[in-house]
C-alpha cells in the first residue's frame, strides 16, 4: 500500500470521527432540554434559551410554599437555584408568578431621554 493510499485512508477515518462527534454534541445538547422545554445552556446558535413555562413557575412556588427549600425545588425541576430564587422574590414584592413578555422591550421606537 502506497503512502498516499495511507494518507487518504487516515483523512477519511479522522473525517468520520469528526462527523461523529458533531452527532454526539447534538444527542447530549438533546438530552439537556429541562421540563419547560428551555435549554439549560443559556445560548444555542447564537439564540437565547426559552423562557420557563409559568406552570413550572407555579409549581415551584407551590413547593416553597409547602415547606421545601429554594435549592431542593430547583434539584427537582431541573433549574438552577437562582431561578428559583428570582421566582420567589417576584412573587413576594408583587404577586406576579409569570414572566416578562417576550417581545419587543418598552421603550423601542421612543426617543432617548
Amino acid at each position: 500500500m502506497s503512502l498516499a493510499m495511507k494518507l487518504e485512508r487516515i483523512r477519511a477515518e479522522i473525517e468520520r470521527m469528526r462527523h461523529q462527534i458533531s452527532r454526539q454534541r447534538k444527542d447530549i445538547q438533546s438530552l439537556q432540554r429541562a421540563e419547560s422545554g428551555a435549554f439549560d445552556s443559556f445560548w444555542k446558535d447564537g439564540v437565547m434559551a426559552k423562557p420557563y413555562s409559568d406552570d413550572l413557575r407555579v409549581r415551584a412556588i407551590a413547593i416553597v410554599e409547602g415547606g421545601a427549600s429554594r435549592h431542593e425545588v430547583a434539584a427537582l425541576l431541573e433549574v438552577s437555584p437562582s431561578s428559583v430564587i428570582n421566582w420567589l422574590r417576584r412573587w413576594s414584592d408583587d404577586g406576579r408568578q409569570h414572566g416578562n413578555q417576550v417581545g419587543t422591550p418598552r421603550g423601542i421606537g421612543q426617543p432617548r431621554r
